[in-house]
């Protein structure tokens, strides 16, 4: 069978064809990517926040008040970041796809890896998704460390604090579990791996998924993080269980920080606790990925048993 990941050889010379797109290409798009997706949502939040203070003078003065993050963090903002967020994942998707059909033609599912995958893939997937977080909290608070975010992530946690915990689910997981997906692992992953082979390509692939989340600490965990999502696509054959990982990890996140989540306190003394041991969060986040990585292919044939058996 095929490796949908890597365009198909050429019958007459035997060598493969090169996607699109190239390096250089590949800046560019991201660099669209954040144009077409940010902006247009960075202007619905202003607008709506806009149409707010124009109401009510009285949040105006808080505003001038409180600055930006603080007022931001209070609650009074979260429709309108609800929504231009919301807006910015949708972009996302139809970004995503309109490049790859645009490059890829018809079957631009199956090129790109958009295709059905075996159960065991979706398993893995949100097995590593749960490994993600770990390593995400533990490089976190190492980041920490030597960058000293910690009051600009503070403001950041406090301003999904006041969301519905759906709605985090809904726009910080789903959004970016099936755009980012689509358009990273997807679109230049299969133009960059083609032309530069699996390793550089999955490290520059991996290197603008970093770039993308634009804060230092962030960016660098995301771009490690990316890696691993990259290769399950690749071990796998299919972005449904990089799909389920992002998913995972981004949501769990959420359900943490969301003050309305059934989980909130839980998942607070568990952050508490990952703070205080860093290092041992990343080796169980590796830890996890690792077993994921070790023990998918058993996984999918026992999966692929119980479907031929009408289970």
């Amino acid at each position: 069978m095929p490796d949908p990941t890597i365009p198909e050889d050429k019958a007459s010379t035997g060598q493969r064809n090169k996607c699109h797109p190239g390096p250089w290409w590949a800046v560019i798009w991201v660099g669209f990517y954040l144009v077409v997706t940010q902006i247009p949502g960075a202007l619905l939040s202003a607008l709506i926040l806009g149409f707010g203070l124009w109401n009510d003078p009285a949040m105006a003065k808080r505003l001038e008040k409180m600055g930006v993050l603080d007022f931001l963090s209070s609650g009074e903002a979260t429709v309108s970041l609800i929504a231009g967020l919301g807006l910015a994942q949708i972009l996302s998707i139809i970004y995503g796809i309109v490049l790859s059909r645009r490059f890829f033609g018809p079957d631009w599912r199956q090129k790109i890896s958009l295709i059905r995958g075996k159960p065991g893939s979706i398993v893995a997937g949100m097995t590593l998704g749960l490994g993600l977080f770990f390593l995400a909290e533990g490089l976190s608070h190492l980041a920490n460390q030597f960058f000293q975010t910690n009051q600009y992530e503070g403001k950041v946690q406090k301003m999904f604090a006041p969301w519905p915990w759906w709605a985090g689910v809904l726009v910080i997981g789903l959004g970016p579990a099936l755009g980012e997906e689509i358009f990273c692992r997807g679109f230049l992953g299969r133009g960059l791996v083609s032309r530069l082979g699996r390793i550089r390509g999955v490290l520059l692939t991996s290197l603008l998924f970093g770039i993308m989340h634009i804060a230092p600490a962030q960016a660098l965990y995301a771009a490690i993080l990316g890696v691993l999502l990259h290769w399950l696509v690749l071990i796998t054959g299919t972005l449904h269980g990089s799909m389920a990982a992002h998913f995972v990890n981004n949501s769990i996140t959420m359900l943490s920080v969301c003050e309305d989540s059934p989980v909130h306190s839980a998942m607070n003394a568990l952050q508490n606790g990952l703070g205080q041991i860093p290092w041992v969060s990343v080796l169980a986040g590796l830890a996890l990925s690792s077993l994921v990585f070790w023990g998918y292919r058993p996984v999918i044939e026992v999966c692929a048993q119980k479907e031929e058996h009408g289970f």
